[in-house]
């Protein structure tokens, strides 16, 4: 599946460059580069989902190799277009074969990249000598943008992989099972620096009178197998509420192995809760 992505990615990217290529505005190209973007993000994602990854770090690399394949291979296809018009356009003057090849050798994959950041992009009108508004070092921050971005959004997705049950052969959906909002600061401490996944259970549950609220809620989720007791995790979100009302949320952490035993005394908290 890794390699059929990573496939995906390089035949993405020759529409991806022509679009860019031939719509010379920025503020398109940008519509262009989330699509493309989004596409990535999907190819890695169903590379983990389809080849039955459950390793963060291999998601992470399959991430960084699938954009990193597209990217240059956009880049590639881009100037093997450049090339192709310049051939074709001197092939059809009166220009000899040997001028043809002379020049074909002159335009090298690195002089092509110097010519493009000095044609750069245009936000409007080009000027008579048709460079862009946005040329030199401007082209180099948007390549290292796009690269960055592309990078973030494979990466991401690469590695956002359900956990897997070898033994039933099945994805593990996940199960939301309560929210905690009766910590005190006491708890908060115990929960945030947790060693293992026993400590994120076995704070008791608190009655309102001693819980002072902390503006601070913790989402608990499983992934549990319900065919058999081997393959369980947990996720436990933070939720904060911001002065401007919007929900704040950030994983504290991702996919806990528990133990069946540790299973049972979640479930057990679930109903005191």
């Amino acid at each position: 599946m890794a390699i059929l992505a990573i496939g995906a990615g390089i035949l993405l990217a020759w529409p991806y460059q022509a679009l860019v290529t031939w719509v010379p505005y920025i503020y398109i190209n940008v519509v262009v580069y989330v699509v493309f973007g989004a596409l990535l993000g999907g190819a890695a994602y169903l590379a983990s989902a389809l080849g039955k990854n459950r390793n963060r770090w291999l998601g992470i690399v399959l991430g960084i190799v699938i954009a990193t394949s597209a990217v240059g291979a956009s880049h590639y296809f881009a100037y093997q277009r450049a090339l192709d018009n310049v051939v074709e356009g001197l092939a059809s003057s009166d220009a000899s074969a040997e001028e043809v090849a002379e020049v074909a050798s002159v335009l090298t994959f690195g002089r092509y990249v110097d010519l493009r950041v000095e044609v750069g992009w245009s936000l409007g009108r080009r000027s008579s000598d048709g460079a862009g508004d946005l040329t030199g070092p401007f082209v180099w921050a948007i390549w290292g943008v796009e690269l960055f971005g592309l990078l973030g959004a494979a990466i991401y997705s690469g590695m956002r992989v359900a956990p897997y049950c070898e033994r039933c052969n099945v994805t593990l959906e996940e199960e939301p099972l309560f929210v905690r909002d009766d910590l005190d600061l006491a708890d908060l401490g115990v929960l945030m620096q947790a060693p293992s996944a026993a400590t994120l259970i076995d704070i008791p549950p608190r009655p309102p009178s001693d819980a002072p609220p902390s503006g601070l809620r913790f989402a608990y989720a499983l992934h549990a197998c319900k065919t058999c007791s081997g393959a369980a995790y947990l996720t436990v979100t933070q939720h904060t509420t911001e002065s401007d009302g919007q929900d704040k949320t950030e994983e504290l952490y991702t996919q806990v192995t528990l133990s069946p035993a540790e299973v049972d005394q979640l479930r057990e908290l679930q109903r005191q809760l």
